[in-house]
């Protein structure tokens, strides 16, 4: 009786498989009856518990001697139904081509696969693979004495040589199963193989992310109850049983065993694994892949191995996945909190924000833009809620959520990088950005009212900071505006003098009404012109407002229409008057709704001021 995997070699090699390409007529002579005929008889004469669950679990190896040196594949998901025993031959003992090379045999296995997964036929290609994987073990057989069943395992691997790689084949079932949409069955595969040391490629690993994202979706609307406990510091760790959904958890464990095998980790797997969980509502399983995506980059940075693969093996942490999380926390933060699943939720979004606020307070966030971080720092609200933290040693602890985040805004501004980090510096926090200092000033002046930490940032933003800042427009309009809210209207009039170079404050001179135009005519600039109003009326000088009105939004007055000239009849001047209207309205369009509304507050208020004067 000649051997299947032998038989199927030797026609493959005859063939040219192992080419770049195959030809359309190799395909179309490996029939089903062809390939399985012979596969059929091999599993007739096979003991019947051969592919049971009981040899393939875990638990089966975990009474060995070395249960985790001999890593093995999951039993194809298909139940196969296997005959008579009384029959079966030592395969062990056919004799092997001597010109069939093992490489030769890896492919005409591989071949075998991929023609099984598309025929449908999946339980034939798990055991092709795992005839190939046990083939290779046969020779620490001896390691797994407790194991009932070895002796079936030899007889099934001999149909390979010990040198057949298992790498081709494993990686052409781990394709089928994406293509087939098995997405769970390809991750729990691809776990497998990196415990048994064979590298994934990051494209593939990829693939299945994408799968398992798809799988998520079909079952995003059901919100599952949390599997963990906010009360307890656990909540501070990752692990795969934290998500709530199956995918999730499938996704998250293959990014671990990838981590401790020191596979390459590409940036869509944690782009996708982060959206699945922001998807599902699990923000803090969201914070803590972030913490491990910075952990990791610190790690890299911090090494001395600078081969490639070392340095390919973590991307680099973006401000869109700092962004999406912050994003989560925001709108959970602007919701009602007064239900019980609300306070859960609350409690759960404080929990990932004290997450991201650990690594800032660390200074491990590699990125110049923190600007949603702070903002979701700072626009927390005031509960008596804790959150776990851990200790300069790690050990944990809980703190009041909301005084621990402007503890960390304090320390930023006190510690605020100069230069960008240089190894060995543990701190990742590089130079910040002119949209960070900006938000860091926003919130000096306006929700703490400390002049003293604003000018601290002021300080650092255009003179300590390695290549300073200049003062921009919406920094100006920050202190402005801070200004006039204080009442410290010299303050404010300073930094709109520096914006506009109007004069100083102990000038005789007064601002035209022409001067506000002036802001308007310039692009971008609506956020000034809104200040300056602001300004004006808090320093009591609104008739400057007042004048400038018809200026600021033409066609709203009948007196500042134009009339034409005597040559004109009076359709014409109705079609001039028609056109000044419609370019005022396009104007006002133009302005917005935060300059609009400044001026009607300002019209309001000088109408209840006249009131007051005539009676």
């Amino acid at each position: 009786m000649q051997c299947t995997w032998q038989n199927l070699a030797r026609r493959l090699v005859t063939r040219g498989i192992g080419q770049r390409t195959l030809p359309v007529p190799l395909a179309n002579s490996l029939s089903r009856p062809f390939l399985l005929k012979s596969f059929s008889l091999w599993q007739d004469k096979t003991p019947s518990n051969l592919f049971s669950r009981r040899l393939f679990t875990t638990a089966e190896l975990a009474n060995t001697s070395a249960p985790r040196s001999i890593p093995h594949f999951p039993i194809p998901p298909i139940n196969v139904a296997l005959g008579s025993t009384s029959q079966a031959p030592h395969l062990r003992n056919l004799p092997w081509d001597p010109a069939l090379t093992p490489a030769q045999l890896g492919r005409a296995a591989a071949y075998a696969v991929g023609l099984s997964i598309r025929q449908g036929n999946v339980a034939d290609a798990y055991h092709i693979v795992n005839a190939v994987r046990y083939a290779g073990l046969a020779r620490g057989a001896t390691e797994l004495a407790s194991l009932r069943s070895m002796d079936h395992f030899k007889a099934v691997a001999a149909n390979f040589i010990k040198d057949v790689s298992p790498r081709l084949p494993s990686h052409a079932l781990l394709h089928g199963l994406i293509r087939l949409h098995m997405a769970q069955k390809a991750a729990d595969l691809a776990e497998q193989m990196m415990r048994a040391g064979i590298r994934v490629r990051c494209r593939t690993l990829e693939a299945i992310y994408s799968s398992l994202a798809e799988t998520s979706k079909q079952t995003a609307a059901i919100r599952a109850p949390m599997q963990f406990s906010l009360h307890s510091d656990t909540v501070l760790n990752l692990r795969s049983s934290m998500a709530k959904d199956t995918s999730s958890q499938f996704a998250i464990r293959l990014l671990m065993i990838a981590r401790q095998s020191r596979q390459r980790r590409s940036h869509n797997m944690f782009k996708t694994l982060m959206k699945l969980c922001i998807l599902n509502g699990e923000i803090i399983v969201g914070s803590l892949l972030f913490g491990t995506l910075v952990r990791d980059w610190q790690a890299r940075q911090l090494s001395n191995d600078s081969t490639a693969a070392a340095q390919c093996e973590t991307p680099r942490p973006v401000h869109n996945r700092l962004k999406e999380i912050c994003s989560a926390v925001d709108h959970t933060f602007s919701s009602d909190h007064r239900g019980k699943a609300s306070m859960a939720n609350f409690q759960e979004a404080l929990q990932a924000l004290a997450n991201l606020a650990v690594l800032l307070d660390q200074q491990l966030i590699p990125l110049r833009n923190i600007t949603p971080l702070l903002c979701s720092l700072y626009n927390c609200p005031r509960a008596p809620n804790t959150v776990w933290i851990p200790d300069k040693d790690g050990t944990p602890r809980r703190v009041h959520a909301y005084a621990y985040f402007h503890e960390i805004l304090e320390r930023l501004i006190e510690t605020l990088p100069t230069h960008d980090p240089i190894p060995p510096n543990e701190k990742m926090l590089p130079r910040l950005d002119r949209m960070s200092y900006n938000t860091l000033l926003h919130y000096s002046l306006l929700h703490r009212r400390s002049t003293t930490l604003a000018e601290k940032v002021l300080d650092h933003m255009t003179h300590l900071r390695h290549e300073p800042y200049e003062l921009n427009t919406v920094s100006m309009n920050i202190v402005s505006r801070a200004g006039t809210l204080l009442r410290d209207y010299k303050v404010a009039h300073l930094a709109l003098s520096r914006m506009q170079k109007i004069p100083p404050v102990d000038s005789d001179q007064q601002d035209p009404p022409l001067s506000l135009l002036d802001i308007a005519q310039q692009k971008g600039n609506r956020h000034t012109l809104s200040t300056r109003i602001a300004h004006l009326i808090a320093i009591g000088q609104p008739n400057i407002v007042v004048d400038a009105i018809p200026y600021l939004l033409p066609g709203l007055t009948r007196s500042m229409y134009p009339q034409g000239n005597v040559t004109m009849s009076a359709e014409e001047v109705r079609t001039l008057q028609d056109q000044y209207r419609e370019q005022g309205l396009q104007h006002a369009v133009y302005l917005g709704p935060v300059v609009r509304h400044r001026l009607s507050n300002e019209e309001r208020l000088s109408a209840a001021r006249r009131f007051r004067e005539c009676s």
